[in-house]
């Protein structure tokens, strides 16, 4: 089996569940990243890349999608058919750019893309299946690459319906000072977002709470109940997590340009 070329670095962006699915035990796609996905691209002479081991400072969006836009070749594993994932997917079919599929054996490819090529593997994940699924993969990644130039490679729905041209990033006329505007914009709002969501979910658990604080007042008990414990732990949680989102937003905000 060769590699691809090792005298530069080719990055491999991997589209995948990064967080626990349904239907799959706790840290399963983990798993799948570390022994598979990762062992094929370094098998093939390249180096992963996961959006959550991005040590940059912008927003986890912005990263992911200049990741999939600009990364030599990606793999895209389909498997639980997350949101997330496909709108990634997507973006790099409208590119016309080199992706690798990927999918367990439990999950159907949607109707849409299911003539495109996919490399398997077991959600068992036994030995064996492992080793063969990271052979497949490697063999997979190495071809795609080289071929990546060669358009009679059905890599996409662009060239399976034979668009004549893929999509383009359009020219950026922001000066840099306009950009960071609206990138501190862009990370306010989501801090302000996340503070809103934690606010409601305080609201609840405080009414929770209060619930049960009503239920249990005409028969105290020495020990409060283990679901009231529970909720006050849970409640305490939120309100550190809802300090620690309200630093953060002042500490992005210049109250000099206020």
């Amino acid at each position: 089996m060769s590699t691809t070329n090792k005298n530069k670095d080719i990055n491999c962006f991997v589209i995948m569940p990064i967080s626990d699915q349904a239907g799959y035990d706790s840290g399963h796609f983990h798993l799948v990243y570390e022994d598979i996905i990762c062992p094929a691209i370094k098998a093939a002479g390249m180096v992963p890349i996961r959006a959550d081991e991005s040590k940059g400072t912008n927003l986890i969006q912005l990263d992911i999608l200049k990741r999939v836009i600009d990364s030599p070749i990606t793999i895209c594993d389909i498997s639980s058919k997350n949101p997330n994932v496909f709108y990634e997917l997507g973006m790099r079919q409208a590119f016309d750019l080199p992706t690798v599929l990927l999918k367990d054996d439990i999950t159907d490819a949607p109707f849409d893309i299911s003539v495109l090529r996919y490399c398997s593997y077991s959600k068992e994940m036994r030995h064996r299946q492992v080793l063969e699924a990271v052979k497949s993969l490697t063999d997979s990644l190495i071809e795609t690459y080289n071929n990546r130039d060669n358009k009679s490679e059905i890599n996409s729905l662009i060239r399976l319906l034979e668009i004549s041209s893929p999509a383009q990033v359009p020219n950026n006329d922001l000066s840099g000072q306009e950009r960071e505007e609206k990138l501190v914009s862009l990370k306010l709002d989501t801090i302000l977002q996340g503070f809103e969501n934690v606010t409601s979910q305080l609201r609840t658990l405080d009414t929770e709470v209060k619930m049960i604080n009503n239920q249990t007042s005409q028969t105290p008990s020495p020990q409060p109940p283990s679901d009231l414990s529970g909720l006050l732990a849970a409640r305490n949680k939120l309100r550190a997590q809802s300090a620690r989102v309200q630093k953060n937003s002042e500490s992005t905000i210049n109250y000099d340009d206020v």
